[in-house]
């Protein structure tokens, strides 16, 4: 099932708190704040289920931060790993106690375990979510691959299969994608694998 939302679709004075309460529940606890005035406030959205276990969404709109705190995680743990690809440059990702400027053209891990705090400028960004007991890898493991990403040579590979789920997700109506799944997640798996940093 597609879930897709357009703020064009929404009055003008209940679209801030729609898209808010959208994308804060997308699966886990998520916090989500408009980097924009509310009277300019665009967004579209679609989120794909893949398979049990993976997904896909895509936003195309305003700037926006998405942060799950210490407290978020506690309150609804995961196992939950985002692979994203921001449609705008200006993007930062802080993880692990680092701060990450991100290209329009990096693939990014973002591990909803632990606490995070993701600002995207405004345009788009797609990003896929895997389980980690799907991909087979422990923290440990995810945590070193996290910052060599772009030394698999997988990378390329990966990033474009994000962006390229992102727009199936505009345009599936409602297909069963279950084989997709299961490929996203081999695929994932052995970039994380492929990062030659164990």
């Amino acid at each position: 099932m597609v879930l897709a939302f357009d703020s064009a679709d929404v009055a003008a004075a209940d679209r801030a708190r729609t898209v808010i309460a959208g994308l804060g529940g997308e699966g886990i606890r998520l916090r989500v704040t408009l980097l924009c005035a509310e009277a300019s406030l665009r967004a579209r959205w679609w989120c794909l289920p893949l398979s049990p276990a993976a997904g896909v969404y895509r936003y195309e709109g305003s700037a926006l931060r998405m942060t799950r705190r210490a407290a978020d995680v506690a309150a609804q743990p995961t196992d939950r790993l985002t692979f994203a690809v921001p449609g705008s440059p200006g993007s930062t990702l802080w993880q692990d106690g680092r701060l990450r400027p991100l290209h329009a053209d990096d693939l990014v891990l973002i591990d909803d375990a632990t606490p995070f705090d993701y600002r995207g400028g405004e345009g788009s960004l797609c990003a896929v979510h895997v389980s980690r007991v799907a991909l087979g890898v422990s923290a440990e493991q995810t945590h070193a691959a996290a910052s060599h990403l772009r030394d698999s040579p997988l990378h390329d590979l990966a990033r474009d299969h994000v962006r390229a789920l992102g727009r199936i997700a505009a345009a599936a109506g409602g297909r069963s994608l279950g084989d997709v799944g299961r490929a996203t997640a081999l695929l994932f798996s052995a970039l994380l694998l492929s990062c030659d940093v164990f």
